[in-house]
């Protein structure tokens, strides 16, 4: 009967006789495809789809003003301070550190300048 009795109590306790830790709070939800898309367009952007078909991503293009102007660092441009994309750099020859702000925002790899230094740079 004892036995009984402490698995009663036990049972008790599990199914609600204990205090409930207090509730999470609510989190909040990642921002959907439609609003990030919403977005874009709200900033002047475009959205653009590339990749497979399978993994088809996209991002927002966006045209820049200063496409063109010299520059030495990304912080010179809206966009980034890109070099040709047929440029080469290689060990003891002077590399290029002025380039030309982009026109338009893109993905894919690319030679740009980071703090007056070509870096070939992929993004995705």
């Amino acid at each position: 009967m004892r036995i009984v009795a402490i698995i009663a109590a036990g049972l008790a306790l599990a199914l609600g006789g204990a205090a409930q830790p207090a509730a999470a709070p609510p989190v909040t939800p990642p921002a959907t495809d439609a609003g990030l898309r919403a977005a874009c367009v709200a900033e002047g952007g475009t959205p653009r789809g590339y990749g497979a078909t399978e993994r088809r991503r996209w991002f927002c293009e966006r045209v820049f003003a200063d496409a063109g102007k010299t520059c030495r660092a990304r912080s010179d441009c809206m966009g980034d301070c890109t070099l040709p994309d047929d440029y080469k750099w290689y060990a003891g020859t002077p590399p290029l550190t002025v380039g030309t702000c982009e026109a338009v925002s893109r993905v894919g790899c690319m030679n740009v300048l980071r703090d007056g230094m070509p870096v070939h740079f992929c993004q995705d």
